[in-house]
């Protein structure tokens, strides 16, 4: 019985390895535009464009993939081309959530990073998302916001 599960797993770990090819990369840590590209609950009630908070902006992304959607890109100033930053995948029965988004303490203070990582979570667990969107007050395409996380 948990052999075919094992094998999917192993079959996702795979598949997240290979997003990341020889041509991939990224530059200088900065803050830069996120834009939606699809209608989904992680996404619902979302700006269509947001301010995320400085990171690391991955280009180059490959791999088998197959039936990803991408929901949001960023434009890369390496590759002059929008890039996949969140991304949803089927697999199997079920589904799995990418954010190529959240690679130090800035990042992770950024309200983007935190609302769309908390309702992938969600999402990919349950296909839904109950987790509410933040005030309008709270986002912004000019300004970052930030929502300091610290440990308890």
């Amino acid at each position: 019985m948990y052999i075919p599960r094992l094998r999917s797993l192993l079959q996702l770990t795979t598949f997240a390895i290979a997003m990341v090819s020889v041509a991939s990369g990224h530059g200088a840590q900065h803050e830069f535009l996120v834009e939606t590209r699809a209608d989904h609950p992680i996404l619902r009630g979302l700006p269509e464009k947001w301010l995320h908070a400085k990171d690391e902006l991955y280009h180059g992304l490959r791999g088998p993939a197959e039936n990803v959607t991408v929901l949001a890109s960023a434009l890369s100033d390496k590759t002059n081309e929008q890039e996949p930053m969140l991304m949803v995948i089927p697999f199997g029965q079920g589904r799995a959530f990418h954010t190529a988004r959240g690679h130090a303490v800035d990042a992770v203070n950024g309200l983007g990073f935190q609302v769309t990582f908390a309702r992938g979570g969600e999402w990919s667990a349950t296909g839904d998302v109950t987790l509410p969107s933040p005030h309008s007050g709270e986002r912004s395409p000019i300004n970052v916001s930030v929502r300091p996380v610290s440990a308890r």
